[in-house]
């Protein structure tokens, strides 16, 4: 299988390094993408026994950026359907070129984490943080626009508390 990289892609993956410069298409969109968020999809492409993992904790939808949700996506459906993950099998089936130059990239972080299952927790507390933080400044502004006496004024109140009361439980 060729892998559709350049060659300094490789060579910075295999330095410990990611590479900076001019992204176009999904990298575009990926780079600007959460940082834990990266990193979980690195350690599932890398570490395919810990899908199973992230796959009964965490949903797709719990990823802010797009690219990383299709990326997830992807990784998920291929569990779901082989029990396990191929990532040369996931990557042969993609048609768009910067998507499958993004996921072999991804793919390239071995030896980049020392402990896979530990960072896989970290990862899944920092996603599901970051998705009641981003649930919480929704019900923020959904309040400020509020009119005196707004029947959901009250609900939305009661959710806010009990994602904060969340929040203290996972951090």
């Amino acid at each position: 299988m060729k892998l559709m990289l350049e060659e300094s892609i490789i060579a910075a993956s295999l330095s410990g390094r990611r590479m900076s410069g001019p992204k176009r298409g999904i990298a575009d969109k990926y780079s600007r993408g959460n940082f834990v968020e990266k990193s979980i999809l690195e350690l599932m492409l890398t570490y395919p026994e810990t899908v199973a993992t992230v796959h009964n904790e965490i949903g797709v939808e719990l990823f802010s950026d797009e690219a990383n949700q299709t990326i997830a996506r992807m990784i998920f459906e291929e569990f779901e359907k082989e029990g396990k993950l191929d990532v040369g099998r996931l990557v042969e089936e993609i048609d768009e070129p910067e998507l499958k130059k993004e996921i072999l990239s991804l793919a390239l972080a071995e030896g980049k984490y020392e402990n896979a299952s530990e960072d896989i927790k970290d990862c899944i507390r920092g996603i599901k943080v970051a998705h009641k933080k981003r649930r919480l400044n929704e019900l923020s502004g959904e309040i400020q626009k509020m009119k005196s006496g707004d029947e959901r004024l009250e609900t939305f109140m009661l959710e806010m508390q009990k994602i904060t009361k969340e929040l203290h439980n996972v951090t």
